[in-house]
């Protein structure tokens, strides 16, 4: 316990004191009578109220005070650090650092699932798609995220009869849960002239410690081809990343993870589940390739990777 503390304990305890005697004095008083009646109340009102607003003061030091000093520094904290940090960096790099310590928010076990199943073409995959992760709130302040889920209309003008569909979009733990099947989904569906489809929905995260973290979650299918790439992008800071994979036995697939320089190839058997426990920046992104095994290749040609 630092020489300020006591001082400041002291310092309490003598207006606590002193506002207890003057009220309990001035209402001793008031109760007796005098012949300077008018005057003498007046007195002792005076009195009364000094007391009563040293015992108010000394309520407030204990608790609010104290509640506000925290609150400041953090605001200052917050606002201040970014720049204090990277005040010495090139002016490109100063304003990545800058971004980067700004969010409020991060995106914790972001799971995603996928299935592939054969299509009603030959050569073209259906990927069933389920991505789930928790959202944490990194302030004392309620804040807004943006449940954003953004697909191609369709990527092969070939085939007309397959379309890349959004099936699904919930959220639950936030101010406002929700949970839009496909049939009243579209409502929230934004078509684009550029061919592409973007669901969208405003999630309210309650402040740090409040409550369970906000869980949301989609399903989507996107036709691809058998032998293709696909990428996860990243918009807010994800902890955290799984990748689980089933398909027919035919298939192999190779996970690329972002600042790893092995490339993690498919074992034997399915389903397959890769898994990487690091943080992922803002437009970092996981690759998946998928393409029939060497096994299954002879006797067909194949297009370039």
């Amino acid at each position: 316990m630092t020489w300020d503390r006591v001082r400041f304990g002291f310092v309490l305890a003598v207006i606590l004191l002193v506002g207890i005697g003057l009220t309990w004095y001035a209402a001793a008083r008031a109760e007796q009578p005098t012949s300077h009646q008018v005057p003498q109340t007046l007195l002792f009102s005076v009195i009364g109220k000094a007391g009563e607003a040293l015992l108010i003061a000394a309520l407030l030091a204990v608790g609010v005070d104290r509640y506000v000093k925290r609150s400041l520094v953090q605001e200052v904290a917050r606002d201040i650090t970014p720049y204090a940090v990277a005040h010495f960096f090139p002016e490109q790099l100063k304003g990545e650092v800058q971004r980067l310590l700004q969010f409020c928010l991060i995106r914790n076990d972001f799971e995603v699932s996928i299935q592939f199943v054969p299509s009603t073409v030959k050569g073209y995959l259906i990927a069933r798609t389920t991505s789930r992760y928790s959202v944490e709130n990194l302030t004392n302040q309620t804040q807004t995220y943006e449940h954003t889920l953004s697909l191609m209309t369709s990527w092969y003008t070939d085939v007309p009869n397959l379309q890349n569909r959004i099936l699904l979009a919930g959220s639950r733990g936030g101010l406002q849960s929700y949970e839009f099947p496909e049939a009243e989904i579209d409502k929230y569906i934004i078509s684009s002239a550029a061919m592409t489809m973007e669901f969208r929905k405003e999630v309210r995260i309650p402040r740090r410690g409040s409550g369970p973290l906000v869980k949301c979650w989609n399903h989507y299918e996107v036709v691809c081809p058998d032998n293709g790439v696909d990428h996860v992008w990243f918009r807010v800071p994800t902890q955290g990343v799984s990748i689980n994979i089933s398909s027919p036995p035919e298939y192999e697939f190779q996970v690329f993870f972002p600042g790893k320089t092995d490339v993690e190839s498919t074992p034997e058997g399915m389903p397959t589940q890769w898994q990487h426990s690091g943080i992922f920046l803002p437009g970092q992104f996981v690759r998946i390739r998928w393409r029939l095994r060497v096994s299954q290749q002879q006797g067909r040609i194949l297009s370039p990777p």
